[in-house]
């Protein structure tokens, strides 16, 4: 077989292997999009991991009565991009007897699945105990993977559904843990908002002042910020900052007098951009201390004057 032909092959399985999802053998089926008893809403609501640097994130279950003595299954739908596989970002799978105390591993999630498909595990070990499933998403210091989409949980015990969390009472937007809420009506990726920009509205020529800007992203992605002062000075694209946890401040002075207009845009995670909102300051050049003492004698000596006139005794005393 031609060399060229051999290397085109090894490279094919190569890739093919690297998209594959990875989990752990406590996983019983990953390839089902759909079964009996479970489907997946078209429209409905989902949870969505977040995505970003150094991430630690939480969805956790409330506690479950695992009553029974035969066999207690876990179920749920997914869908993720969590790459490379053997990196340092994971979706794993994990289950608590102790209110979260300690938890067990159930499952490691890595690889890349477009569409629904649903994920089981059984988890028979747990019957007679109150547990908490916990959905655990970490990521490491350089961004790669777009996140974990998690619905449709369910607990089957002894062949009876005992619990089961579909997101459809959550409004798109809300947070479940450290998870937000999506919709698949929603964009895959929602820009960040104009940011708010708090500050003084005037101020004197060189003096510094503390401005914050503040934007939200439905995703809760990380945030970066581009600001123009309206001098020429340009404030390019800061370090991310997270969503949801307050402002960003940043100091400025201008040397001129004058009227500025500062201009403020967000960009995600995701390179998704936000419009620009402004805020506008007027400088004032600041007086000259000998100036201002010299006015205040000429007032002085101007009431001093009217005084006297009011007052003849006090020119004779003068």
């Amino acid at each position: 077989m031609n060399k060229k032909i051999i290397g085109i092959l090894i490279s094919t399985l190569v890739i093919a292997a690297f998209l594959v999802p990875v989990t752990s053998s406590a996983n019983i089926n990953t390839n089902n999009t759909e079964s009996d008893y479970l489907t997946i809403n078209p429209t409905g609501k989902f949870a969505f991991s977040k995505r970003g640097f150094n991430l630690d994130s939480w969805g956790i279950t409330e506690s479950i009565d695992l009553t029974g003595s035969g066999v207690a299954i876990l179920k749920f739908f997914e869908k993720f991009e969590i790459l490379p596989i053997g990196g340092p970002d994971e979706g794993i799978v994990k289950i608590s007897n102790n209110g979260g105390s300690s938890w067990t591993t159930l499952g490691i999630i890595q690889g890349y699945v477009q569409d629904w498909q649903l994920n089981v595990f059984d988890i028979s070990e747990w019957l007679g105990d109150n547990v908490l499933i916990g959905f655990q998403f970490v990521t490491g210091d350089d961004f790669t993977s777009q996140g974990w989409n998690i619905d449709k949980i369910t607990i089957e015990v002894d062949s009876e559904n005992v619990f089961e969390q579909d997101f459809e009472e959550y409004d798109t937007g809300d947070t479940w843990e450290d998870w937000v809420i999506k919709s698949e009506l929603s964009p895959e990726n929602s820009a960040p908002s104009e940011p708010e920009i708090d500050g003084p509205g005037l101020l004197q020529a060189n003096k510094q002042a503390t401005f914050t800007f503040e934007s939200y992203d439905l995703d809760l992605d990380v945030i970066s910020y581009y600001i123009e002062w309206g001098d020429g000075a340009i404030t390019d694209w800061t370090d991310f900052h997270p969503s949801g946890t307050g402002p960003l401040s940043e100091e400025h002075s201008w040397p001129e007098e004058g009227t500025y207009t500062i201009r403020a845009k967000a960009r995600d995670i995701n390179h998704a951009e936000s419009g620009w909102s402004e805020h506008t300051i007027r400088i004032t050049k600041p007086r000259d201390r000998q100036s201002v003492n010299l006015i205040f004698i000429k007032i002085l000596e101007r009431m001093f004057e009217q005084f006297s006139t009011i007052f003849p005794l006090l020119n004779k005393l003068c």
